[in-house]
This record gives C-alpha cells, structure tokens and sequence, in this order.
C-alpha cells in the first residue's frame, strides 16, 4: 500500500521496465522512459506514479481481462490431416479472470506463478462471507492441484500467511446486507 513503491527490472545491464505505484503497474520503458506496452503504450513513467492515474489504468486492465482479454493457444486439426495453433478466447476454467493481471495474455498454468490467483480468490471469498454478498468472479472453481499435497480451494487455503489472514478477515463477524447499502 504505497504509492511511491517501484522495481526496475534489466536486460543486458539496461533498464528493461518498471513496475510501479499502488497497483503494480508495468511499464516496459523506451529511451525517454515511456512505455511501450499493452493498456499503458505512450503514457510517461510519471504518469503511471501518479496514484489516481495508476489506480485508473489497473481498472481498465482488470475490466479488459474479465471481458475477455485473456487467450490460450489450441491446437486445431484440419481435414487434410495438418494442424495449426491458433490463440482463441480464455474461458478461465481453471483460474480466476484476475490471474491475466499478472500473468498476461497467456496464463501460467505451470509452477509458482499459477497460485497467485488461488491467493487471491481465497481472500476474495473471505471478505465475500464476512460482507454476505455473492462473489460472481468465483462462481467457477478455482482449484489446485499440487502432487502429494491436497487441493488448493478458495475455502481451503495452504500456505501459512494466507490460512492466518483468512482465519483474520472470517474472525472480524459478518455484516448485515442492510449495512452495505
């Protein structure tokens, strides 16, 4: 929760890009520390640092995966026996919408970066049972499987930060729908 907050990620002893401001914004920046990327192309590094404006483009970012920014390359088999890949819509069957805010077109569905969307909707369904309203982004199942281990569900959170921070949010009591009109 600070504003101010940025790493510098490099390339070839260059900086490469920037992520920065409340919302973690990445800016993969040009010579005159622009970016050059996505949602952000033409906006200046300052700009993104600015708080209403880095809150604002995490808004359009997160509003333009939920609606279908996110892809998956599939194979299609033709009739004469070829193939091709092809990128066609993400459903995120196996992950929230929100996973594509840090994981990009594509999302990673193999290694550390796949649970970050577990985390998420964990804390997501706490506050959603605490408030008494129906979460609609975690109507599909947002599930882990990890050899050897059980699954990850968004009741069911594994790691020890995230199982103290739902115990936390669940312990503060619930709130009538009355109260969040």
């Amino acid at each position: 929760m600070n504003e101010r907050a940025f790493r510098v990620s490099t390339r070839d002893g260059k900086v490469y890009a920037k992520d920065g401001g409340l919302m973690a914004i990445r800016c993969v920046v040009d010579q005159k520390d622009r970016c050059v990327n996505g949602n952000v192309r033409g906006m200046g590094w300052k700009q993104i640092m600015d708080p209403v404006t880095n809150i604002e483009v995490a808004a359009r970012e997160l509003a333009y995966w939920r609606d279908g920014g996110g892809v998956v390359s599939r194979t299609i088999h033709r009739r004469d026996g070829s193939e091709v890949t092809k990128n066609v819509p993400c459903h995120h069957q196996t992950h929230g919408w929100w996973a594509h805010y840090n994981h990009g077109p594509r999302y990673i569905d193999k290694g550390y970066p796949r649970h970050y969307p577990h985390r998420v909707a964990v804390l997501d369904h706490a506050l959603a049972t605490v408030m008494n309203v129906d979460p609609p982004e975690l109507k599909q199942r947002i599930t882990i499987h990890d050899p050897g281990k059980r699954e990850r569900a968004i009741d069911r959170p594994l790691e020890l930060r995230f199982k103290k921070l739902y115990k936390q949010i669940l312990s503060s009591g619930s709130c009538s729908p009355l109260a969040l009109n």
